[in-house]
């Protein structure tokens, strides 16, 4: 699944999109891998200059991408950031 979505996110950029949006309603959770795999879209998508937003995080995965630092590179929901 990991690699389907780096996939996907390459031919969106080759789209010339601006960013790319991920609806986190659903995401209770994120284990490393799946931490992984957003570190390797922020690094493609900023060489391109372009942002990674999670829209919709519940506060407990903003809490965990400020932990992590990674808040720095996401662009969070605004009532959580």
């Amino acid at each position: 699944a990991s690699v389907d979505l780096k996939i996907l996110c390459k031919e969106r950029l080759a789209e010339k999109v601006r960013d790319i949006h991920f609806d986190m309603a659903e995401v209770k959770y994120m284990d490393s891998a799946s931490i992984g795999t957003l570190l390797f879209i922020i690094q493609m998508l900023k060489k391109e200059q372009k942002k990674v937003t999670l829209d919709a995080a519940s506060p407990e995965l903003c809490q965990l991408f400020r932990s992590l630092l990674l808040d720095q590179f996401l662009v969070l929901p605004e009532a959580t950031a």
